[in-house]
């Protein structure tokens, strides 16, 4: 589509969403940025379907406790989550500190990103 624009096969629609959508196009790791997100977006939705409910929910936080673990292996390193025992610890970790997070190599960006 941009390039219809820059050869004037069509007109700008001049909206925030194609920008959006023309940067994105032009962004190398678009196809990995995406599968990440997929892949923490399956990990919740068995949680968040099962729970869905108009109360409060505060008894369910046991059950957050292996989804939240395991977006943090991907991302946080395994000594630190071995410290984490329950889910208030997990909840308590800071993952501002950067001495806890993976380096770039032991990142583990999804099971689909390393496909593409």
């Amino acid at each position: 589509m941009s390039k219809s624009v820059e050869v004037g096969k069509v007109s700008n629609p001049q909206t925030k969403s194609f920008d959006v959508v023309k940067e994105c196009s032009t962004n190398i790791l678009v196809h990995a940025k995406l599968s990440s997100l997929l892949m923490v977006a399956k990990q919740l939705s068995l949680f968040l379907t099962l729970y869905q409910i108009d109360r409060q929910s505060w008894h369910f936080c046991g059950d957050m406790n292996r989804p939240l673990q395991g977006l943090l292996e991907h991302f946080i390193q395994p000594n630190t989550l071995k410290e984490a025992t329950s889910p208030a610890k997990l909840v308590k970790l800071d993952v501002k500190i950067k001495e806890q997070h993976c380096n770039q190599k032991q990142i583990d960006p999804g099971y689909v990103s390393p496909r593409l």
